[in-house]
């Protein structure tokens, strides 16, 4: 898939084309999956997710899935961004990536 493609199907689901220059991977798919898109790259299969919350509602819930993954529960790890922030926020909408759990 080109990047162009993968740009139209980010936006014909409501999610910033820019979102991707966000984290350091190289996307070839999007494929819708509810409210969430999978994401497959040349890295591996990611999960993009976006929310309305607060960045406190945010932070609490991402940090949450941390700790729950710590104790060692089958939980997705959250991909950082490029600044190794948790989430992203673009035009007021709050995204983050995790792996893909099959």
């Amino acid at each position: 898939m080109d990047m162009q493609t993968i740009k139209q199907m980010l936006e014909l689901h409501g999610f910033s084309s820019d979102v991707l220059l966000e984290y350091e991977m190289k996307v070839i798919d999007v494929i819708p999956v509810r409210e969430v898109l999978h994401l497959k790259t040349t890295t591996g299969d990611f999960v993009l997710k976006k929310f309305k919350l607060s960045k406190e509602e945010l932070f609490f819930s991402l940090a949450a899935m941390k700790h729950v993954k710590q104790k060692g529960f089958p939980v997705p790890a959250i991909i950082p961004t490029r600044n190794r922030e948790m989430f992203t926020e673009i035009n007021g909408m709050k995204h983050f990536m995790m792996e893909w759990l099959k």
